[in-house]
Formats: C-alpha cells, sequence, structure tokens
C-alpha cells in the first residue's frame, strides 16, 4: 500500500490529527525522504538557502533536476548547454573555453544549490495540492505521490549517454591508434 493511501487513510479517520508538513513532503520525495529531511528541516528553519553540497547534483547535473521532476530548470540548464555546444561547433576555441567554463559551473551550481531548489520545488507542489484540492487530503496526497517522486527514464538517459560518450571515445582512440 502506498505512502498517501496510509496517511489518507489516517487522515480519514475522526481521531486522527492532521497531516504533518514533514509527513506531506515524504509522500512527495518518496522513498529517500530520509536523504532530504536535514536539509529541509535547515532550509525551513531559517528561511534562506544553508550551504550543502549534492554529489548526485553534482555528477548528473540538470540530469538530477529532471530525475527530481524539476523539468524547467533542467531544460533551461539542458538548453544553455547545447546553444554553446553548437557555438563551438561553428566558431571553434574561444566557444569551446566557455563551454568548459560553463560545464564546471553548472556541476557546482547543481551540487551547492539543487537541494535548496529542490526544497523550493516541493513547497510550491505542496501548496499547489492544497490549493487544488482544500479540505481532501487523501486526493491531495495522491496528487503529491504522482506529481513528487522520481523520474526513472532521466537517470535511464543519463546512463545511456555516459556509455555512448565512452564507447565514441574508445572508438577515437582506437582511430587515433591510441589503444
Amino acid at each position: 500500500m502506498s505512502q498517501s493511501a496510509n496517511y489518507a487513510r489516517s487522515a480519514a479517520s475522526t481521531e486522527a490529527p492532521r497531516l504533518t508538513r514533514q509527513m506531506v513532503e515524504s509522500v512527495f520525495v518518496g522513498k529517500r525522504y530520509f536523504a532530504f529531511e536535514g536539509y529541509f528541516s535547515r532550509f525551513k528553519s531559517t528561511g534562506r538557502y544553508a550551504l550543502n553540497f549534492s554529489f548526485p547534483a553534482f555528477f548528473m547535473t540538470y540530469f538530477w533536476y529532471f530525475y527530481r521532476k524539476m523539468y524547467r530548470p533542467g531544460l533551461i540548464m539542458l538548453g544553455i548547454n547545447v546553444v554553446l555546444i553548437v557555438a563551438t561547433e561553428i566558431f571553434g576555441a574561444i566557444p569551446f573555453i566557455l563551454t568548459s567554463i560553463y560545464c564546471i559551473f553548472l556541476c557546482i551550481f547543481c551540487a551547492v544549490c539543487g537541494r535548496w531548489h529542490y526544497w523550493k520545488h516541493t513547497n510550491r507542489c505542496i501548496d499547489e495540492a492544497r490549493r487544488l484540492f482544500p479540505g481532501q487530503q487523501g486526493q491531495a496526497l495522491g496528487w503529491l505521490e504522482n506529481r513528487g517522486g522520481v523520474a526513472i527514464w532521466a537517470l535511464a538517459v543519463f546512463i545511456a549517454m555516459n556509455v555512448l560518450v565512452v564507447i565514441y571515445v574508445l572508438y577515437i582512440m582506437h582511430r587515433l591508434r591510441l589503444i
């Protein structure tokens, strides 16, 4: 049985207390809520950004945003990356340097800001669920569980792209007789 169904059933009983924000966040985030809980608490207590570093976001960059279903910022980062790659192909060395700097900046930016962005995204979705389903906790939790969690397709695409890059690099190295 899903977490939202358990919370919805307890919310429907006459003596059940109102669901806490933490319970609702855990439904939205999914199984790995424990990995975000401490960061969410720090952000919530100050209401501001708190310094942190996420290795998955560092290595996956915009794919991590897609994986966590934050599609708009992921598309913006991907779009900038594509524009820089096309500029490199057209204009050569200077855009290559800019692309390299952007990639390093992007890795650090995602690692340092990813959890903060995810907390903000979680809050927006919870607020939207409360607005869409006033007084209907069960429906709101179901909507949040469906809207939240992770997008496994993003992880699959990330792995496939990395495998293709490794194959391509090995092919080029073989053609150049480096291996």
